[in-house]
């Protein structure tokens, strides 16, 4: 579960992502998003292409779309790869703990909980997805100052606390005044 995420946020968010943002204006940022979560739907459809064309897995695409959202608004709110890395071992963890230990029983019926057995297919989940990815990318500036564990390394990514620009340079202790 950890390399699988590792390895897929490395290539959606840090490859796809931000080559289709080169510039980072808020409007450019949403349309990589969006993008970068299209090419993220689809490549989980490389056993069976074409299958992805009939109306059956409009659901689950959509789903992986709205994923690819959470997680990109992860990655651009945070300006950190950890967190969106982190965000996509927790649901495929959770996801695997309940399959196989049976903790939660849950028979979902009606539309609104999707197909049995893929809760990314349910319009309750991407509900779910939608508002965390909205939570992440409205209230970016007051989440980054926390998790921009990189910024040292990736200094073209903009860091903002509540007053303005992180103060990034090394303390310099003064020195004392002995008596």
């Amino acid at each position: 579960m950890p390399v699988l995420a590792t390895s897929e946020e490395l290539i959606f968010r840090t490859v796809v992502l931000n080559h289709l943002r080169p510039v980072r204006k808020p409007s450019g940022t949403v349309v990589a998003i969006v993008a970068s979560s299209m090419v993220f739907s689809l490549a989980h459809a490389v056993e069976s292409p074409i299958a992805w064309l009939s109306l059956e897995r409009v659901p689950l695409m959509i789903g992986l779309i709205l994923l690819g959202v959470l997680l990109s608004a992860v990655y651009v709110s945070t300006a950190s790869i950890s967190c969106a890395i982190g965000v996509h071992a927790a649901l495929l963890g959770s996801k695997v703990v309940l399959r196989k230990t049976h903790l939660v029983e849950f028979t979902p019926t009606g539309w609104w909980f999707g197909e049995a057995g893929d809760l990314r297919t349910a319009p309750v989940v991407w509900l779910v997805f939608s508002g965390l990815a909205a939570f992440f990318l409205l209230f970016s500036n007051r989440i980054r100052p926390f998790t921009a564990v990189e910024a040292d390394r990736f200094p073209d990514r903009p860091t903002s606390n509540f007053s303005g620009p992180v103060d990034r340079s090394p303390v310099v202790n003064a020195p004392s005044r002995a008596a």
